[in-house]
């Protein structure tokens, strides 16, 4: 550094060093740039990667920041007059100030103080040690706060200290960049300080109820809002009788009224259930066994969990308030709790506010719900689907089917687009008060708005017919549509059958049938074997598949639904194209589900061998059929399609046009399930797949679940090769026999429930 910058300091270091001169530390660095830097450290006023900038820039040493740790400080503090700190006693507090302060002290109380030099080194140093700490106390009480104070500190300030100017703020505490919160939150915090209006607290008054299930609470707020002259959103009349229709548990108590015990269908299930964990249990040492022996490294795997619907839990009821004025009202009041916490005589008490829950009956709610009905028509001319079909929960549990039926022909006729829960009403009523031609008429109007019927309406029906006088040719018409759209049954529809089967209606319809006599129905549990045959019936079951025309209507939806669901739909529509071009197509490989088989080891990948098995096996077994393996463009891609037996297996399949590859960001299941449905009654689907994912529930129920039964081809790999598992000879579904017995498949398990017609002289 060049003398013609060192004297560049001089001014600047009397500025930090308010305390008088002191002596620097030895021996003395060697510049004077570094002297200020251990000055300072001596003193204690900073740490020493602590510089103003402006310091640096003055003394032309910009270039030396680069080179070193230095961090900036704001620029340097206002100066601190000479007059203020010899108010402050600040020239006072010096060492040698105190030194002769100290003296003449000590003369006027008698002694002596030392006026010579003391010539003993030691003496010399201890000294000059004591002088050095007391400068470094007095020139921090001296300096600005925001020079000598470290990051940890955090002392206590003066209020002269604390009032400062904006400026002197803005300089000492640089501004840091505001950190934004993203556009969700901050709309969320905008909500948070809107002030909410009464329309807005009508809206979480009557939600909250409605999760709640407290009907009174929200006819409260409702009455409340009207009284006050409060504007009522349209949304809200649907809630409201919702509400007043029961909520989810409208039908609970009819359900109650068709419950029936049913013993065989009990033990059906028990021994179902058995046969499951056994099932469970021979996979499980299976599944160990070959993990343990295997030398291929195939590990047999389960492709797809089992998936239980989920049940929600029970909400809980009431909601805190006072209660409405009605007469005949259940009131029940949790009375208030006191809790003291606490040691000793000290405690404090916790008052709980007085929680009442009003219990309305159902005349109650029915007549505030059309009240509410009435008003949302004066209102709006607006239909809306779910007050209709509140409308006719309320008829149907007031036990009226036909003013059920009424008000879900009123939505109809309105415009409301039909659902299959506004004929639900209705067709419960006709069960419970067993009338089952009104029933059947429920059924065909269902039918007419081209809308499904689920197992559950088929167990509705059975039970109306169980319950009433049907004819023996309208409980035949509907066991053959069972047999068409049903294929495992779960306990409840296998309990109705059991109902109507030992009810009189069941007895009278074939009593004397085919002059043999006085018929009865024997109830009993059977089994199957793999060739079809009942083990007590005497019967065959048959192989039923799709009819034809279901095959078009089954394909079309597919084709519509991936449509609506892919992210490209004109792709899809690209490998129409190409499957009517290079079809007819009547093997479907799942290329994936093929190569991941047994992959779920240490070295496991994906094998281009084993689709070269399945391909190679199929044309031996099925010469026949032409076969197409489909792929996902990424896999085309991978490490394992670079290989050469990968790349000659894709470019030997391209060439026979046996191969599809699903483009980038489509789902391949919608192709390789709509090729395999187009490939008609012949068509095979070679995978393990169980199709349990939420897209294969989008696909018709009569259509997917018996196709699937019939028409998937499952494998395995193990030392000794590759096995296909083909479809058994016959379709698991209710089925009536040519000798006149009914059986019915359980949900789970190998247990069927038949239904054996017997006649006695």
């Amino acid at each position: 550094m060049s003398s013609a910058k060192l004297w560049r300091f001089m001014p600047l270091a009397s500025h930090y060093l308010h305390a008088g001169r002191a002596r620097l530390p030895q021996p003395a660095p060697s510049c004077l740039f570094h002297c200020l830097v251990h000055q300072r450290v001596w003193e204690g006023a900073v740490r020493p990667c602590i510089l103003p900038q402006s310091l640096l820039r003055s003394a032309g040493l910009h270039w030396f920041r680069p080179y070193c740790n230095y961090q900036c400080l704001p620029p340097r503090p206002r100066r601190i007059p000479r007059a203020t700190m010899q108010a402050s006693g600040g020239i006072a507090s010096s060492p040698t100030a105190k030194r002769q302060k100290t003296g003449k002290t000590e003369a006027a109380n008698g002694h002596t103080p030392c006026s010579g030099t003391n010539t003993d080194p030691h003496v010399t140093e201890h000294q000059h040690s004591q002088d050095t700490q007391e400068l470094q106390v007095r020139s921090q009480q001296h300096l600005p706060k925001q020079l000598h104070q470290s990051p940890t500190e955090s002392p206590q300030q003066s209020p002269r200290d604390q009032q400062q100017s904006p400026k002197q703020l803005k300089q000492q505490s640089p501004q840091q960049p505001k950190q934004q919160l993203p556009k969700q939150q901050q709309q969320q915090k905008a909500k948070k300080q809107r002030p909410i209006t009464p329309e807005h607290q009508l809206l979480i008054d009557v939600q909250t109820a409605a999760k709640t299930q407290d009907p009174a609470a929200g006819i409260k707020a409702y009455n409340h809002a009207v009284a006050e002259g409060i504007n009522v959103d349209l949304s809200l009349y649907s809630v409201l009788l919702y509400l007043c229709s029961g909520g989810d548990k409208w039908e609970r108590a009819l359900h109650q009224q068709l419950v029936e015990t049913t013993p065989l269908v009990e033990g059906i299930m028990q021994q179902a259930a058995a046969d499951v964990a056994e099932a469970e249990a021979a996979t499980a040492v299976a599944d160990d066994a070959a993990a343990s022996s295997s030398n291929n490294g195939l590990l047999a795997v389960a492709n797809g969990e089992q998936r239980s619907t989920p049940t929600a839990a029970d909400l809980p009821s009431g909601s805190p308030g006072t209660p409405d004025a009605a007469g005949g009202a259940d009131t029940t009041a949790v009375d208030a709790v006191t809790t003291a916490a606490g040691c000793g005589d000290e405690g404090t008490t916790t008052q709980v506010a007085t929680a009442v829950i009003v219990m309305m009956s159902p005349a109650e709610l029915h007549q505030a719900g059309r009240s509410i009905f009435d008003q949302m028509q004066k209102r709006s001319t607006k239909p809306l689907e779910l007050a209709y079909t509140a409308l006719a929960r309320m008829a149907a549990t007031a036990g009226d089917g036909d003013a059920a039926l009424e008000a879900t022909t009123k939505g109809l006729t309105a415009g409301v687009a039909p659902k299959l829960r506004g004929f639900v009403p209705a067709l419960l009523a006709y069960a419970v008060a067993g009338e089952p031609e009104k029933a059947f008429q429920v059924a065909d109007l269902i039918q007419e708005q081209k809308l499904d019927l689920t197992e559950s309406e088929f167990a509705l029906l059975l039970q109306a017919c169980a319950r009433g006088a049907a004819s023996w040719q309208s409980v035949k018409a509907l066991l053959s549509r069972m047999t068409k759209e049903l294929t495992r049954l779960q306990p409840e529809t296998l309990a109705a059958a059991e109902q109507y089967f030992r009810s009189d209606a069941a007895l009278a319809a074939v009593e004397g049938s085919k002059g043999k006599g006085r018929g009865c129905w024997v109830l009993e549990p059977c089994t199957v074997s793999e060739t079809g045959q009942t083990s007590n019936c005497g019967g065959q079951l048959q192989a039923l598949d799709l009819e034809d025309e279901e095959w078009e209507q089954f394909a079309s939806g597919i084709a519509q639904l991936a449509a609506q669901r892919e992210r490209k739909p004109k792709d899809f529509k690209v490998f129409q194209a190409w499957l009517e071009q290079h079809g007819p197509v009547q093997a479907l490989v799942d290329g994936a589900n093929v190569a991941l088989y047994g992959q779920n080891w240490e070295r496991g990948a994906f094998s281009f061998g084993q689709i070269k098995g399945v391909m190679d096996q199929l044309g031996r077994t099925h010469p026949d059929l032409h076969p197409l393996m489909m792929l996902h463009m990424g896999r085309t891609k991978g490490p394992a399609a670079e290989c050469k037996p990968g790349k000659t297996l894709l470019a030997d399949l391209k060439k026979r046009h046996a191969f599809y590859a699903t483009p980038t960001g489509s789902n391949d299941d919608w192709y390789w399930m709509y090729a395999a449905v187009k490939a008609g009654p012949k068509g095979l689907l070679i995978s393990n797949d169980e199709m349990r994912d939420h897209m294969f529930q989008l696909l018709a129920p009569r259509f997917f679940h018996k196709w699937k039964q019939r028409h998937q081809v499952k494998f395995t790999f193990d030392e000794s090769g590759l096995h296909l598992y083909h479809p058994a000879v016959y379709t698991i579904c209710a089925q009536g026999l040519t000798n006149g017995s009914y059986v019915f498949p359980a949900a789970q398990g190998s247990a069927w429930l038949s239904a054996r017609l017997q006649f006695t002289d």
